[in-house]
């Protein structure tokens, strides 16, 4: 009789037991896939504001290595700008030195390519609310850490630009354009990005008339 009631007893129990087991597997199972398809979910928006981030990040660092070397030859660059002026003191023309101005071509070229080598991958930080594209938990949540990685070429030309200054005056700028093909490297894939920007090089405030003909070097 006492064997009986053991067996109905550890009948009873069995039942409970199993199915703690099963809540034991299937409730961590099934966090496992809310979260696998919550990462699929945001994942591209994350990639995509850490692409955003890089772009900026690009940015900085082209304006950081153009800026040090302009400044650092700004000397040179400063009689750089000739106006020739006949006996009445009328403009006649205005002459670049082209040495001066192709040194510094390829040396901001060569400075912004070596910024991006010397640091060829970086951590963009998204917030995790931002990917969710609601507004109200725009640059809110933790931040979710993206490895990205550089490669650039750079193409640099110069452009003469006359402006009005005051009465009889006139301002001559040179300006260096540069223009970037930047490549950021995602753990999914790559994005090439076009970034275009000018920089003054050389100022000069030239006064009387503007000569009829003005030379641009490229």
């Amino acid at each position: 009789m006492k064997r009986f009631r053991r067996c109905r007893r550890m009948r009873r129990r069995l039942p409970r037991a199993g199915g703690r087991r099963m809540l034991l597997v299937c409730v961590p199972a099934l966090l496992l896939i809310a979260v696998l398809l919550l990462d699929a979910a945001i994942r591209p928006s994350i990639y995509a504001l850490a692409a955003v981030e890089g772009h900026n990040a690009a940015v900085r660092v082209i304006h950081a290595a153009a800026e040090e070397v302009i400044a650092a030859r700004a000397q040179a660059l400063s009689g750089a700008v000739h106006v020739k002026y006949d006996e009445n003191d009328r403009v006649t023309g205005v002459t670049t030195d082209i040495v001066q101005l192709n040194l510094l071509k390829s040396q901001v070229a060569s400075a912004i390519e070596a910024a991006f080598a010397a640091v060829p991958t970086a951590t963009m930080r998204v917030p995790l609310g931002a990917a969710t594209h609601v507004a109200l938990l725009a640059g809110r949540g933790p931040m979710v850490p993206v490895r990205v990685a550089y490669a650039a070429t750079v193409e640099t030309a110069f452009e003469s630009v006359f402006t009005a200054a005051g009465v009889n005056q006139t301002l001559h700028s040179v300006l260096l354009h540069v223009n970037a093909q930047v490549t950021v490297f995602l753990p999914r894939g790559q994005t090439t990005q076009e970034i275009t920007t000018e920089f003054c090089a050389a100022q000069t405030v030239i006064v009387g008339g503007v000569p009829n003909v003005s030379v641009s070097n490229r």
